[in-house]
């Protein structure tokens, strides 16, 4: 079995330590692969890492498109198993190990999350603290729990299983945010669940901000490389996605690719809105 680790970034020193922490685990991964146009080449700390650079003239590029980002190394890969992690993360030396010994024949699991103020503590010291030291993103895991619970930063799949069902919905490109959870919500409905089960081990390092909004311990993003029209000079008309279920409203900009969708409920269901097609992406492995 091959791993290869998805981080989609628009941070620098944020993915060069997790990639650090990729690179001293027990079983370390095949590949490594940063999802970015922004993050320059850096030092490689010892394992197999490339960035991955993309363009489309028909996705919307840069501008909170995390949902492509995440598809662009789904569809990249040529390893059997994904692992997605989060670019403000540590990945404690297990987590590869954890990750695979709980999959075992699954087809995809969720991990959780250990919070914990990254300012207090070194990097190093961070990675070898016991889970029980950080406090679990979710109110207790291993558990069960809602779909609102799966969160991407710590998600693996079986590559040509995440494919098979879609990858994340392209119709949350452009909100960047809940297409972890409707990839969940669709996951759990197909398995004829009515919650989903988060583990822990395996997880991964966060800074306390995420639990309470403070975000003064991360880095800014970097300037996005866009396609489109730039913040707020977009100008959008209505424009619906049809289904057999039921139509969803969305924003499209009349001069660029980029689109844009209030809708929460309609997102949610138990097929892919927008499939992403790779054949409207370019690549380009810059090897570290």
């Amino acid at each position: 079995m091959t791993i290869e680790i998805v981080i989609p970034s628009l941070r620098q020193f944020e993915a060069e330590r997790l990639v650090w922490s990729l690179a001293h685990q027990t079983h370390p991964p095949d590949v490594v692969t940063v999802v970015s146009n922004e993050t320059q080449p850096f030092e490689n700390p010892g394992v197999k890492c490339r960035l991955l650079r993309f363009s489309s003239k028909d996705y919307g590029v840069g501008d909170l498109d995390v949902a492509l980002r995440q598809n662009v190394g789904i569809w990249g890969t040529e390893c059997d198993t994904l692992i997605i992690q989060g670019d403000d993360q540590i990945a404690p030396p297990s987590m590869v190990e954890d990750t695979l010994r709980v999959m075992g024949e699954k087809p995809y699991i969720w991990g959780n999350h250990r919070l914990i103020d990254f300012s207090l503590h070194a990097d190093e010291e961070i990675r070898h603290m016991p889970r029980e030291t950080g406090q679990s993103r979710e109110s207790s895991a291993p558990a069960q729990h809602g779909y609102w619970s799966c969160y991407g930063g710590m998600f693996a799949a079986n590559a040509e299983f995440l494919r098979e069902v879609g990858g994340f919905d392209m119709a949350f490109n452009g909100r960047h945010g809940g297409e972890d959870q409707a990839l969940g919500y669709r996951l759990m409905r197909r398995d004829g669940q009515q919650s989903v089960w988060i583990c822990d081990p395996p997880f991964s390092w966060h800074g306390i901000e995420l639990k309470y909004g403070d975000t003064r311990s991360r880095s800014p993003w970097l300037e996005p490389i866009t396609n489109g029209c730039g913040k707020g000079l977009h100008d959008f008309i209505p424009n619906v996605w049809r289904s057999l279920s039921n139509d969803v409203p969305y924003l499209q900009c009349r001069n660029c690719p980029v689109w844009h969708c209030d809708a929460t409920e309609g997102l949610f269901r138990d097929e892919v809105l927008v499939r992403y097609q790779p054949e409207l992406v370019q690549t380009m492995s810059v090897w570290l």
